[in-house]
């Protein structure tokens, strides 16, 4: 049901209620007829029905926002997609096209029953976009390698875009009767989001192009999935912003006309944390933005820290607490810690820890991973390349919502 449909419903129930409330009136003058008490039943199980369908679509709309706004959502089905080639690509003609057409027999020699299907998915490089079931497994073997994506705010755009990020809020004030509003209005920049290309090659034997389909498709989504996670974990950590994401750690001092909250230890010879430091990181967060914070470091930084103890002789305390239930992150200082192999090892003047709402971290996709056929270079070797490629770009959002830790310079 569209919105316009919808209200168009709601329309036709208000006045229900309308006619219902002239007939109830009538009842000032005395009993309604028979007739009428006809009509005012009528009308009641009319809106009654009406009232559930209104209900139905309001709640599959509800849930359908709910799914594309999980954090997991791009390996999701595409709820409500209007992306025409994303709707052929979910046909089962395009996915046997895809892989005993294209995969086994190569884009020239398809045929007319693969050739019309595959057109419709043809990407402007000369490939074809995957199915979406393939891609769906591949971005999901990304996610599983990427805690970035699990933690960042991810979505899917089919343009570059730019995004206002508020480097300042309004001031509002307490009002008497007639009271006036003050006008202090939050001031924005803007954060322009591109799509990087990234991707690479696989070869794949004959042998293995002759296998079952579901053999293939397996081979493809885990090689393509882990190759892509591990320039994707490099990229979301220090990237330099420079034909690829820009990374967390490497977000610049100043963003958006916002300082970015950096705790800075003291100088020595090695890399070096203290309680102390871990506490002074955590209060340098606004408290708005602590609710929903979490750490992210690497295993380096990780092994430092949980050495760290607080209390005094004979009744020391970890600063570090495992988690007690299964599947929840380690915790320090009550927030969840989560270990990136992205993030920088601990090194004199370098940021090796970051402590924030890693929401405000986001990630925008480029509509469909496309794949390449690439069969005489790798003739001799009796093998097939297919060369990958997925457009991205990620940046930090909100110069507020993350404090980093850097290490000392060295003594």
């Amino acid at each position: 049901m569209t919105i316009d449909e919808l209200n168009k419903l709601k329309g036709q129930r208000a006045q229900l209620v309308k006619d219902m409330r002239a007939l109830s009136d009538k009842e000032a003058s005395g009993p309604l007829s028979a007739d009428d008490q006809t009509k005012y039943a009528a009308m009641e199980k009319d809106f009654d029905a009406k009232t559930e369908a209104i209900n139905r679509a309001e709640n599959l709309s509800a849930r359908e926002t709910q799914l594309r706004n999980e954090r997991d959502s791009n390996y999701r089905a595409d709820v409500g997609s209007s992306d025409k080639k994303r709707k052929v690509r979910d046909t089962a003609d395009y996915k046997e096209a895809f892989f005993d057409g294209f995969i086994r027999k190569g884009p020239n020699n398809l045929g007319p029953k693969f050739h019309n299907v595959l057109t419709e998915g043809a990407d402007a490089d000369g490939g074809f976009l995957v199915p979406t079931e393939l891609e769906t497994a591949i971005v999901k073997k990304v996610y599983e390698q990427d805690i970035m994506r699990t933690l960042a705010t991810v979505r899917t755009s089919s343009l570059d875009s730019s995004i206002p990020i508020r480097t300042g809020i309004p001031t509002f004030a307490w009002l008497g009767e007639s009271g006036t509003y003050g006008n202090t209005g939050p001031t924005y920049g803007k954060l322009s989001m591109q799509a990087h290309k990234c991707g690479g090659i696989i070869p794949i034997s004959d042998e293995l192009l002759l296998d079952s389909m579901e053999n293939m498709e397996a081979e493809i989504n885990e090689t393509a999935g882990l190759a892509f996670s591990v320039l994707e974990i490099a990229a979301h950590g220090t990237g330099n912003g420079v034909a690829q994401p820009l990374g967390l750690f490497s977000t610049p001092a100043t963003l958006g006309g916002v300082t970015v909250g950096e705790v800075i230890g003291g100088t020595s010879a090695t890399a070096a944390i203290t309680a102390d430091n871990l506490v002074d990181t955590f209060h340098t967060l606004a408290p708005q933005y602590r609710a929903q914070a979490s750490w992210l470091l690497n295993d380096s930084a990780i092994k430092l820290i949980r050495k760290l103890k607080t209390g005094v002789s004979g009744d020391l305390t970890y600063l570090w607490q495992p988690g007690l239930i299964g599947g929840q992150p380690d915790t320090l200082l009550g927030k969840p810690v989560y270990a990136y192999s992205g993030a920088p090892t601990p090194a004199v003047s370098t940021r090796s820890i970051a402590f924030g709402n890693m929401r405000a971290y986001r990630i925008q996709d480029r509509l469909g991973i496309a794949v390449k056929y690439l069969n005489e270079r790798y003739a001799e070797l009796g093998q097939v390349g297919f060369r990958f490629t997925m457009r991205t770009d990620a940046k930090l959002t909100d110069g507020n919502a993350v404090v980093f830790f850097k290490h000392g310079a060295a003594s």
